[in-house]
């Protein structure tokens, strides 16, 4: 029988993130329990998810142990008073404090924290609020609600690193899809990179989805501005040369390899956002390609056991999460065999006659 996946029903939630002011009054709280006890395991990992959020994290942890450095001078007045009130207190010396901090930003880096490090911070003006990298689970969807006024939906299994600054609204798409409504703002481009190719808006939205070959633009307000540029991904400026503007009720295939740029039909578009509703659909679509929908949302794994049957067309509307649903209906209503051979993973085949 089919079983019920409950571990993957679609959520929904809305992030809105932290202003410096809340940074910063974290780090502080860090720098004081690094200067403390000996942290526990628990809060080593806390620790290191912390840092991770941004750089602006990692900078204002770094600013402000310097900081406390610099209050070395002080220590001798702190000893006097420890003396005169006899408090069975100890004072920590700055450079102790230091060496704490650093010792956990190397357990940090040695512990798995790859790419976590310490650095000096330049113009914290240049770091906007609300900067890091946001991710979702399998089954999972995340609106994120950007200082600008605009909002990122994410789709399942997703990732991007948010970095604002002076110049422009920089968002990148690590991994997945999501759905972004863009603030107008003429003075602060919005850019999506992802992959190779970079993708400006000017007051409008749009989805993004990025593949291992390709990546996919859909335009359902506005315009955007495609570049397929190899060096998009360093975000360097854009090259007019290789611009492409795409338009609403439009889309755009980018291959991942040589740039080459394929307009996306108007009639999917509605089928291709559905998503964004809690819904998959389906037009005649290969077997093999509703699979691999379907599997984006769930854990459990789908095998299509005859090679023959994955160009077999498949249609409908379903919700996101029932996976139950879905194999419900190609045993049904496409004439097929749906086999759970296991826990968790189902074979499809020719239904037996």
């Amino acid at each position: 029988s089919v079983r019920r996946n409950r571990t993957v029903e679609r959520m929904t939630e809305v992030f809105e993130f932290p202003g410096q002011s809340d940074v910063t009054r974290q780090a502080c709280e860090w720098v004081a329990r690094l200067d403390g006890a000996v942290l526990t395991e628990k809060e080593k990992r806390e620790l290191r998810v912390w840092v991770s959020r941004s750089d602006f994290h990692r900078e204002e942890l770094s600013r402000l142990a310097e900081q406390w450095d610099q209050l070395g001078a002080l220590a001798p007045l702190l000893e006097t008073e420890v003396k005169e009130t006899a408090e069975p207190a100890r004072v920590r010396s700055a450079n102790a404090t230091w060496a704490r901090v650093a010792a956990a930003a190397l357990f940090l880096m040695l512990a798995g924290g790859g790419g976590i490090y310490f650095q000096q911070v330049h113009d914290l003006k240049e770091t906007q609020s609300g900067n890091g990298v946001f991710a979702t689970l399998v089954g999972e969807q995340k609106t994120l609600d950007l200082p600008d006024g605009s909002h990122v939906m994410l789709n399942t299994d997703s990732r991007v690193e948010i970095a604002f600054n002076r110049a422009r609204r920089e968002i990148r798409l690590l991994a997945g899809e999501a759905h972004f409504d863009v603030a107008h703002d003429k003075a602060h481009p919005f850019v999506v990179l992802a992959g190779k190719s970079a993708v400006e808006a000017v007051g409008t939205q749009f989805a993004v989805r990025l593949r291992s070959d390709e990546v996919k633009v859909i335009v359902d307000e506005g315009r955007v501005r495609v570049t397929p540029a190899s060096t998009a991904e360093k975000a360097a400026p854009l090259l007019e040369a290789r611009q492409q503007l795409i338009s609403a009720g439009r889309g755009a295939l980018i291959n991942a390899s040589d740039g080459a740029v394929e307009s996306v039909d108007a009639e999917d578009i509605a089928k291709e956002l559905a998503w964004r509703d809690g819904f998959l659909v389906f037009d005649n679509d290969p077997l093999s390609e509703v699979v691999d929908e379907v599997s984006r949302y769930t854990s459990i794994q789908i095998i299509i056991a005859d090679p023959e049957l994955r160009e077999r067309p498949v249609g409908g509307s379903f919700r996101i999460g029932q996976t139950e649903a879905v194999l419900a209906s190609l045993k049904q209503g496409f004439g097929l065999q749906v086999e759970e051979i296991e826990k968790g993973v189902f074979y499809i085949s020719k239904d037996a006659e």
